[in-house]
């Protein structure tokens, strides 16, 4: 599973569980 996590800063955060 692959979940995208919106960050404070213009940009995001993909992570690999």
């Amino acid at each position: 599973m692959a979940a995208v996590y919106p960050t404070l800063q213009p940009s995001f955060v993909v992570v690999t569980l």
